[in-house]
């Protein structure tokens, strides 16, 4: 386990093993033992192995309201039933890890061309 100084930067990586039954995490997480803005650099072993699938699903289910409630909060103000009753797509709740690359051209595409052309931002298909 790794110390890292404020603005040090970290290592955070996912990587699913699903035949092993296997998620491997590196993260970085403050404690209060160290000073203001450190963290820990740390790799953790999620092992499902001994899980039942309703428990894995149980456990995706938590973190999808975690991530809807964020998109929840986003909303002015909820009518009576437009967030009651409703049925959420966990794909569109579960991040699918993307390259930097391919995070900006998703944000890009939110601009026209002439929107672009006007930042001097010219897209290839390369």
């Amino acid at each position: 386990m790794k110390t890292l100084k404020q603005g040090e930067s970290s290592r955070k990586e996912t990587i699913v093993d699903v035949e092993k039954n296997l998620v491997e995490c590196h993260h970085a997480s403050s404690h209060p033992s160290l000073e203001k803005g450190a963290r820990f650099q740390v790799k953790w072993t999620i092992d499902f192995n001994d899980c039942s699938p309703g428990q894995i699903l149980r456990a995706a289910t938590e973190y999808c309201i975690i991530a809807n409630r964020r998109n929840f909060v986003k909303v002015s103000k909820p009518k009576n039933d437009d967030w009651n009753n409703t049925t959420f797509k966990a794909v569109d709740l579960i991040p699918t890890p993307q390259s930097k690359t391919a995070k900006v051209l998703k944000q890009l595409s939110a601009f026209s061309p002439e929107e672009l052309a006007e930042m001097g931002i010219v897209l290839t298909d390369k």
